[in-house]
């Protein structure tokens, strides 16, 4: 199976292609760009009027005429994982509440109380379905200089914490990242056919081509934005059309409450 079959099959796999057309688009893109280069480079090498020196200049050429294409979905994955990277850093360890003393207090003896245990004894506490999401609450919260958790184990307890309470948020978040993986291995088969095809002898001259050859203005930045935003509602509206009528009743309701909340 070719190249751009093999990817666009990984991407219907699951509904990735319905339900994140942003890395969708950019992979189909990507990939007409791959087949493109090829066809042309084929077509090239294969003219017997051509000389040596001239299929080398209109492989150039090719190269310049496709490759603003290519740093185009360069930019859209780039813009796309960096959502992505942005959204799960917005997961965090809900604070706990500093306005009861007696719980700020017990908050503190807790930590304490970490601090006096082994790290084998810390990992028992903070880890697993079963610990105690007060002492979680303090291990997370406080200073290493109370707590004395190494940094390793809190990060443990953090990614632990975090897959407990945001489970579904995390799951989207893999689901989508894997999309925008298989769009970056489209961008990255097209810019390794316009190295070989356009016969750049090193990556510094590659990319002094692209600089002189792609640079993109405000203009086309701005399109591209107005485009990913654009296909961002077309993929939650799939999503949404994918719920059980009962999710998609709740759902609407939900909206309906909020709207009403916001007129009055």
């Amino acid at each position: 199976m070719s190249l751009p079959n093999t990817l666009k099959n990984r991407m219907a796999d699951g509904g990735r292609n319905k339900k994140y057309p942003r890395p969708n688009m950019a992979l189909d893109r990507a990939l007409d760009s791959f087949t493109r280069l090829h066809s042309k480079r084929d077509a090239i090498m294969n003219n017997p009027d051509l000389s040596e020196g001239g299929k080398r200049k209109a492989l150039r050429d090719v190269a310049a005429e496709i490759v603003d294409a290519v740093e185009q979905q360069r930019r859209a994955v780039a813009r796309g994982t960096a959502d992505l990277d942005k959204r799960r850093a917005e997961l965090r360890v809900k604070p706990s509440d500093k306005s009861n003393v007696a719980d700020a207090l017990l908050h503190i003896i807790l930590g304490q109380r970490l601090g006096e245990l082994s790290q084998g004894e810390q990992a028992a506490e903070i880890s697993g379905p079963n610990a105690d999401p007060r002492i979680l609450s303090a291990a997370l919260e406080l200073p290493r200089l109370l707590t004395r958790l190494s940094p390793d184990l809190r990060a443990h307890a953090e990614r632990d914490y975090l897959e407990r309470h945001h489970a579904p948020q995390i799951a989207a978040i893999d689901d989508e990242r894997e999309a925008w993986d298989l769009a970056q291995e489209a961008v990255k088969a097209a810019s390794n056919a316009l190295f070989e095809i356009g016969g750049f002898s090193s990556p510094i001259e590659y990319d002094n081509f692209v600089n002189a050859t792609a640079k993109p203005d405000e203009a086309k930045l701005k399109a591209e934005l107005d485009e990913a935003h654009k296909l961002q509602g077309e993929g939650l509206l799939n999503q949404i059309l994918e719920l059980p009528l009962s999710q998609r009743i709740a759902l609407g309701g939900e909206l309906l409450n909020k709207n009403t909340a916001d007129i009055r």
